[in-house]
C-alpha cells in the first residue's frame, strides 16, 4: 500500500476494491438524498394538512356567520314584494302616460266636440294647438296626470299579483279576473283624479275655468254635486275596464310563458 499525501488514509492498489469503495459513497449519497426527500416530503403533507385544517376552520366560521344573520320573516318579504310593485308600477305609469300625453289631449278635445278643434283631425290638432297654445300647452293636465297615474298603476300591478293568488295563478280564467278586479281596484281610488285631469286638458288658452287641480277640485265638490260629481261617468268606466284590463293582463301573463318557454335565449339577450 502506498501512503496518502494525507496521514491515516491509505490508497488501495486494487482496482475492484476502489470501484467497490466508490458503489459505496454513491449508495451512501443516494440514501441520504431518499431521506431528505422523504423528510421533506412528509413535512409538506404536514404542512398541506395544516392548510386543509386552517380552510376548514374559515369554512365553519363563515358558516356560523351566515346562520347567524338574521333571516326575513314571510310578512318581511311580503311587503317588500308589495313596495318594489307600487313603486316600479307606479314609475313605469308615469313615463307610458307622460310619452302619450299630447295625443291623449287632442283626444280629449275631439270626443268633447271643442269648438276650436272639431273640425281638425289628430295631426292637425296637434299643430293647432303649438300654434294656438304654444307647445307646452300638449301637455295641459299631464300634472293632475302624473298624480293619478302614479297610485294608479302602482294600486294596478300591485292588486294584480294579490288578486292572481286569490284566484289561482295557474288558471287561465283565475287570470283573466284578476287582472280585471286590478283595473276595476285601481280605477275606483283615483277616479276623482281622472275627472280633474279630463277638465284641465279640456280647456283652451283665454277660456280658463280652473287654474288648477285644487281649484278644479273645488269647484266640482261644492257646485256640481259632492263626491258623486267627481265620480261622473264612473259605470261605463267600469264597464270597459273589465274586459280591458282583464285581457291587458291575461295577454301579458300567457305570451311571458311562451316566451320564456320557446324563447329562453332570446329573452336574455334583450335582457342582457
Amino acid at each position: 500500500m502506498l501512503a496518502s499525501k494525507d496521514a491515516g488514509h491509505p490508497i488501495p492498489k486494487d482496482p475492484l476494491s476502489v470501484t467497490t469503495t466508490t458503489s459505496a459513497v454513491a449508495a451512501a449519497v443516494s440514501t441520504k438524498k431518499f431521506n431528505v426527500i422523504g423528510s421533506s416530503s412528509s413535512s409538506g403533507c404536514q404542512t398541506t394538512s395544516t392548510s386543509s385544517a386552517a380552510n376548514n376552520k374559515i369554512c365553519d366560521s363563515s358558516a356560523k356567520t351566515k346562520l347567524e344573520e338574521p333571516k326575513m320573516s314571510s310578512e318581511q318579504k311580503t311587503m317588500e314584494f308589495i313596495f318594489k310593485c307600487l313603486l316600479s308600477g307606479g314609475v313605469a305609469g308615469m313615463c307610458a302616460k307622460s310619452a302619450v300625453a299630447p295625443l291623449d289631449r287632442i283626444k280629449i278635445l275631439l270626443q268633447a266636440h271643442s269648438i276650436h278643434y272639431k273640425h281638425l283631425g289628430v295631426f292637425s290638432g296637434l299643430k293647432g294647438i303649438v300654434e294656438k297654445e304654444k307647445f307646452i300647452a300638449l301637455y295641459k293636465g299631464n300634472g293632475a296626470q302624473m298624480v293619478r297615474i302614479f297610485p294608479y298603476a302602482a294600486t294596478q300591478f300591485t292588486s294584480f299579483e294579490i288578486y292572481r293568488k286569490l284566484f289561482g295563478e295557474k288558471s287561465h280564467i283565475g287570470k283573466f279576473f284578476a287582472g280585471s278586479a286590478a283595473g276595476v281596484t285601481a280605477v275606483a281610488l283615483t277616479y276623482p283624479l281622472d275627472t280633474i285631469r279630463a277638465r284641465l286638458a279640456f280647456q283652451v288658452h283665454g277660456e280658463h275655468i280652473y287654474t288648477g287641480i285644487y281649484s278644479c277640485a273645488s269647484h266640482i265638490f261644492t257646485k256640481e254635486g259632492g263626491v258623486r260629481a267627481l265620480y261622473r261617468g264612473f259605470i261605463p268606466t267600469v264597464c270597459g275596464m273589465v274586459p280591458y284590463a282583464g285581457l291587458s293582463f291575461y295577454c301579458f301573463e300567457y305570451f311571458k310563458f311562451i316566451c320564456m318557454k320557446y324563447f329562453p335565449g332570446e329573452l336574455l339577450l334583450l335582457l342582457n
